[in-house]
């Protein structure tokens, strides 16, 4: 099918023109409406233009005399890639594929579209190359949109414009500077607070670790003295446990003391109870006096005449309702009167109170005589 004469013409034209647009790389769909917008400003500039289209990613900056360089769907290398849509551009919705784009990052000199009611950038100008923030050539009104952006960019060749532009871009980095810095004066004064609160924290932990300290320093000192007072008085101290196991054995009914770890074992003979002008045969007995003062400190086991659980009218499964006496033997076993609180137990198995026994004593064998 012959070329129209329009597309011919046009086609003469672009041949014949001093300056050269070309196209690098893909991704430059509708290119013949995109050439054609971008020759009419090759010859206004007096350049030749570079067109390519990185889809999506970065792409470097391009500066050579004579020349221009386009970048659909780009940023410069190194600038933040932030996905955004842009959803029209000069009056006209960009299509489905078109709309693909990257927000602005905000170091070139913006082209924003003068039409639309919200400000949208549609690209940035640095140095000579044009990164436009969409995917243009995707899509429908590819002319259109590359007209719009170049009469942009034309204008901005204008020394006054571009000063005005520049003078609102500078204000625009001192509020963003200003915020910047404000935004870093806040966290360092929480940064410094914190500090602050933890050098109290710790200023008062020493002052307390120091307390302690002086605390456990004259614990220490207390207890080396003790240790060398005990260490002169042991020989002494000997002495008396062994006078101590002597008086045991002195005990009136005690027949045998048997000693184990933690514990001493006082074996009676016959225990009898007088009561109402009778004599009750209770039994042997082996008492455990226990020298860490558990089990509550004494034990009385019935070893020939048990009733039932009851070792004594007063003793329950070998544990005494001792009363009184209960109070004494702790002080006892700490001052190592073992004697004493066999003696007190002794007692306690030859006595009896009718008023609050476990079991009766009539529970026990009459004997005629001892």
């Amino acid at each position: 099918m012959p070329a129209a004469p329009d597309d011919a013409l046009k086609a003469r034209e672009v041949k014949l023109s001093k300056y050269k647009v070309e196209r690098t790389g893909d991704n430059l769909e509708n290119w013949g409406k995109i050439e054609s917008a971008l020759q009419e400003f090759a010859e206004l500039l007096k350049v030749n233009i570079s067109v390519d289209n990185p889809h999506g990613k970065n792409s470097s900056i391009k500066t050579e005399p004579g020349m221009l360089f386009i970048r659909f769907w780009s940023l410069p290398e190194g600038a933040s890639f932030n996905s955004t849509k842009i959803e029209e551009a000069f009056g006209r919705s960009t299509d489905s594929g078109q709309h693909d784009g990257v927000k602005p990052s905000g170091q070139g000199i913006p082209i924003i579209d003068p039409i639309s009611v919200q400000t949208v950038t549609l690209a940035e100008v640095h140095d000579g190359t044009i990164f436009v923030l969409f995917d243009l050539p995707h899509g429908g009104h590819n002319s259109e949109f590359m007209a719009g952006i170049m009469q942009q960019y034309v204008a901005l060749q204008d020394p006054e414009k571009k000063a005005v532009i520049m003078a609102e871009k500078a204000t625009e980095i001192a509020k963003a500077r200003e915020a910047w810095l404000n935004e870093c004066q806040k966290r360092f004064e929480k940064i410094l607070t914190g500090t602050k609160k933890e050098i109290e924290r710790a200023d008062n932990a020493i002052k307390d670790y120091q307390r302690k300290l002086v605390e456990q320093i004259r614990i220490l000192d207390g207890q080396r003295k003790k240790l060398a007072q005990l260490k002169l008085s042991q020989p002494e101290a000997s002495e008396r446990y062994l006078k101590e196991f002597e008086k045991l054995h002195e005990v009136p009914h005690v027949v045998k003391v048997k000693v184990e770890s933690g514990k001493i074992n006082i074996f009676t003979d016959r225990i009898y109870v007088e009561y109402d002008g009778k004599t009750y045969n209770i039994g042997d007995f082996r008492i455990e006096i226990f020298t860490d003062g558990g089990n509550g400190g004494v034990r009385m086991y019935n070893l020939t005449n048990k009733q039932d659980s009851y070792d004594h009218p007063h003793v329950d499964s070998s544990s005494p309702c001792l009363g009184n006496i209960k109070e004494a033997i702790p002080q006892l076993l700490g001052d190592y009167e073992y004697s004493i609180i066999v003696i007190l137990c002794v007692q306690y198995l030859h006595s009896y109170n009718s008023g609050d026994p476990y079991r009766k004593i009539e529970n026990w064998p009459v004997v005629e005589s001892k």
